[in-house]
C-alpha cells in the first residue's frame, strides 16, 4: 500500500498496528530505501569490476526515507522473540558451517565434498536466519519523486484505516476549496 511521505516520516497514521491491526501504543522508527533494484544485479555479470559497478550504481540511486509506524506491543514482543528465534539458527548455521570448512580440510577426500556441502549449507541458513526478521516484517520502499513510500507487509485494517484516514482527508481539502470559491463569488457579486 502507498503511503504519503510526509505521513510516513510524521508518524500521522492510524492508531493501529502496521503488523496486526490491533490498536498501537508505540510508534517505531522505520528506515525504507529503494535503490537501482535488481537491474543492477546484471551488472554482476562483469565479474569483480560488476560487482564494484553493481555497488556505486545502487548508491548513487538510492532514495532513503525515516518515518514511524505505530505497533503494539505484542506485535514488539513477537518480533523480538522471532530476532531472538532467527539468532539460535543463526549460530546452529555458523557452528555448521565451521564444521564443515574443517571436515573439508582435515578429513580425506571421501569427507571433503561432504565437508563443503556442509559449510555451504551453514551458511545458508546464516543468510537466511538473519534476513527472516528483515523480510518477514514491514518493509517500505519511497518512490523517486519523494511523495510516497510503499509499505509492504502492512495488515488489512491498518491499510483499509489508511485509506479512509487519507479519503477524509481528501474530502475536506475538496469542501475548503469550494468553500474559498463560493466565498470569493460571493464577495465579487456584492
Amino acid at each position: 500500500m502507498e503511503v504519503r511521505r510526509d505521513d510516513y516520516e510524521d508518524g500521522v497514521l492510524p492508531q493501529l498496528c502496521v503488523l496486526t491491526g490491533a490498536p498501537a501504543e508505540v510508534l517505531l522508527d522505520h528506515r525504507s530505501r529503494s535503490g537501482g533494484g535488481a537491474v543492477t544485479l546484471l551488472l554482476l555479470l562483469l565479474g569483480p569490476l560488476g560487482v564494484v559497478a553493481m555497488i556505486v550504481v545502487d548508491r548513487l540511486l538510492e532514495v532513503e526515507a525515516r518515518g514511524q509506524l505505530p505497533v503494539s506491543r505484542a506485535a514488539m514482543a513477537e518480533r523480538t522473540a522471532a530476532r531472538h528465534r532467527a539468532n539460535a539458527v543463526a549460530r546452529v548455521g555458523a557452528v555448521v558451517a565451521v564444521a564443515g570448512v574443517g571436515v573439508a580440510v582435515l578429513a580425506g577426500s571421501s569427507l571433503r565434498l561432504a565437508g563443503l556441502a556442509a559449510a555451504v549449507a551453514g551458511l545458508v541458513v546464516v543468510v537466511v536466519a538473519f534476513g527472516w526478521p528483515a523480510w518477514s516484517g514491514v518493509q517500505g520502499r519511497p518512490d523517486r519523486a519523494g511523495r510516497t513510500v510503499t509499505l509492504v507487509g502492512v495488515s488489512a485494517q491498518f491499510a483499509r484505516a489508511y485509506r479512509a484516514q487519507d479519503e477524509r482527508r481528501a474530502e475536506a481539502r475538496r469542501l475548503a476549496v469550494l468553500g474559498t470559491a463560493t466565498r470569493a463569488a460571493s464577495s465579487s457579486t456584492r
